[in-house]
């Protein structure tokens, strides 16, 4: 990914996260955001997930509250 494609996810994160505000069907919204958390996430075998957040220097405040969420209310 390159600093548009970070821009872009950071966006589409905050989107989802305004979401998850005014519908609390969480597990519609799992669902519906399942790609969007596989695309900003990094698993190492037999590791925990994190968020792919920072990106040459920049942290991408989004990104990492939208990941932190979504595992939150996933497992």
């Amino acid at each position: 990914m390159d600093k548009v494609d970070y821009q872009i996810a950071d966006k589409f994160c905050e989107e989802a996260l305004i979401v998850l505000q005014v519908d609390n069907d969480i597990t519609i919204w799992l669902q519906e955001n399942k790609s969007l958390f596989a695309s900003i996430s990094i698993q190492p075998s037999g590791l925990p997930s994190i968020a792919d957040s920072n990106y040459d220097g920049v942290k991408y405040h989004f990104i990492s509250q939208f990941h932190s969420i979504y595992k939150q209310l996933h497992y």
